[in-house]
């Protein structure tokens, strides 16, 4: 499939080198952020620094979802091919036919499920919440 070798060169879990050196842009944009909103003396120059925050936070939260995205998808994948298509989470979701199937996803969940869910979750709210505020 082509989605699997579009994961297998962009997911964080293989490859480390890039999401290394797109989380060390995103330290180094921070730090001079942080060095720009603590030298501005006027109103004129925090309204900068508020738009230029805001900005940064737009990005840095959008490559914060497609890290979590892509870390999913790539541990589901990862999961399709050692214990057979019906086991990951994604394709039991996909043929849910009641609620008590979600309870027993829910149950068979491992520890990463949990994490990955909830931060992509984290980085979904907080997404959103960064689009209402960059659009006002």
């Amino acid at each position: 499939m082509e989605y699997q070798s579009f994961l297998s060169t962009y997911s964080p879990l293989k490859a480390r080198t890039l999401w290394i050196r797109i989380n060390l842009i995103f330290v180094l944009w921070s730090a001079l952020l942080f060095l720009d909103l603590l030298f501005t003396i006027g109103p004129l120059e925090r309204l900068d620094g508020t738009q230029e925050y805001l900005t940064y936070n737009f990005g840095s939260t959008l490559f914060w979802v497609l890290e979590a995205g892509l870390t999913a998808l790539d541990m589901n994948m990862q999961r399709d091919t050692d214990e057979g298509l019906m086991r990951s989470t994604f394709n039991r979701i996909r043929v849910m036919k009641s609620p008590s199937d979600l309870t027993h996803l829910c149950q068979t969940w491992t520890k990463e499920d949990v994490e990955i869910t909830v931060e992509l979750a984290l980085g979904i709210y907080f997404l959103v919440d960064s689009m209402r505020v960059f659009s006002q």
